[in-house]
């Protein structure tokens, strides 16, 4: 399929953010790489799956930090909100 291989759609969050949210779950599997961004996965979004390719093969990293007037909390590059995603290999 050939939105699979678009570079964009690798992307966890933007993934997060097209993805069809069905009642019974959601899979979304997020392939090896280094993506520079900020995931948030929202309290509504409830019955998620993340499947990546494994610990040390997925890096999610960002740049923001409280010297530049970031909260926190705000400053996290993977935040769940959500009381029941799964998370497996990332």
């Amino acid at each position: 399929m050939a939105l699979e291989t678009s570079p964009l759609l690798m992307m966890p969050s933007l993934r997060l953010r097209i993805t069809p949210w069905l009642q019974k779950g959601t899979l979304i599997y997020v392939k090896a790489g280094v993506y520079e961004e900020y995931v948030s996965i929202e309290k509504k979004k409830k019955y998620l799956m993340m499947i990546g390719d494994g610990i040390n093969q997925i890096i999610i990293t960002g740049n923001r930090s409280v010297v530049d007037g970031w909260t926190t909390f705000k400053s996290a590059t993977f935040v769940k909100n959500s009381k029941s995603p799964i998370l497996n290999g990332l």
